[in-house]
């Protein structure tokens, strides 16, 4: 039986709401409700793998419970005290046990800084290594992703996008991080590419025990790389549960409908596609309810009305949803 001191990571009810202006004095006219009530949690040395469609609050997420953007409302407790208490200099402290990989290898890297500064800065940020202890520690590092010590002297754009999601790897693990939030790391890269990087992720897991949450959009990806499963829907987590349990028994209608979406790697296998009807509705003025009732084939009058809570139903399969 899990305990709570298993926990390293736990978010409640947390509130990410954009201001939208309007008018001559750019008066907040509305809000953009991007991450709306979530609670989840992450146990040491686990991947949670939290999935769901483009622009449902994934990336938000991510970036409120490292605190690179402020949360509206809520708690975010990280080793039994909550982040959104501490002041800068607490949280500064505490960014070495938290890191973030993003999603384009591109766009993260500084393309003036060679391999050896952008992988060396952190350590120069936080005080951890100097002179020859920080270079043995890059070359180090560099070892560990799978590159090379002569890359250490070269430029981001003399490197494929696989390399450069490598360098951003051995960058989040210089500071020797205990949570890495990984924000879509592969979905930039080729297919062929995307299970090396893959497998290094859970290699370096549990050589250094680093917890993961993994954010994607790819449910394959997710099912390979994950412990643990959360399915996100307009701001909202509609259900959570071990992978396995997940992929073999879906119980919400909209985790069944992404599943079903899967490619079969068999030309002679039939599976029943499940089409959502209508468009993914605004967060700026969301359903009431149970904000997936447009689009459910089994929607009641009582969906339109009152918002379904998450509960859990048996062995922490948690689901958000009035047919159960």
């Amino acid at each position: 039986m899990e305990s709570k001191n298993d926990r390293l990571l736990e978010v409640k009810g947390l509130k990410k709401y954009f201001p939208i202006t309007g008018g001559l004095l750019r008066k907040t006219v509305g809000y953009v409700k991007a991450v709306d009530g979530v609670d989840l949690f992450i146990k040491r040395a686990e991947t949670l793998g939290l999935v769901g469609e483009s622009g449902c609050g994934k990336s938000t997420l991510g970036r409120a419970i490292l605190r690179l953007i402020d949360a509206t409302e809520g708690e975010i407790t990280y080793n039994g005290q909550n982040i959104l208490e501490l002041t800068k200099e607490e949280m500064r402290e505490l960014r070495k046990k938290m890191q973030i990989i993003f999603q384009d290898p591109y766009a993260s890297l500084n393309p003036r800084m060679t391999v050896g500064d952008i992988v060396g800065e952190p350590m120069d940020i936080f005080g951890l290594a100097k002179g020859r202890e920080k270079e043995e520690r890059i070359l180090e590092l560099l070892n560990i992703v799978g590159l090379d010590v002569q890359h250490i002297r070269r430029y981001p754009h003399e490197f494929s996008g696989g390399q450069r999601q490598r360098i951003g790897i051995a960058r989040a693990l210089a500071v020797n991080p205990e949570i890495i939030i990984c924000d879509e790391p592969v979905s930039a890269l080729d297919v062929s590419v995307r299970s090396q990087v893959l497998n290094l992720m859970q290699e370096l897991q549990q050589k250094f025990q680093l917890t993961y949450l993994f954010i994607s959009h790819d449910l394959s990806v997710v099912k390979h790389i994950s412990d643990r499963v959360c399915v996100m829907y307009l701001g909202k987590i509609v259900e959570v549960s071990e992978k396995n349990e997940l992929y073999s028994n879906p119980l919400h209608p909209y985790t069944k409908a992404l599943l079903s979406a899967i490619p079969i790697p068999d030309p002679e296998a039939k599976r029943e596609r499940i089409i959502l009807e209508g468009d993914v509705p605004t967060p700026i003025n969301p359903p009431t309810g149970c904000r997936f009732h447009t689009r459910c084939q089994y929607t009641m009058p009582v969906c339109s009305q009152q918002e379904p809570i998450l509960k859990d139903i048996g062995n922490e399969h948690f689901v958000a949803c009035h047919l159960y």
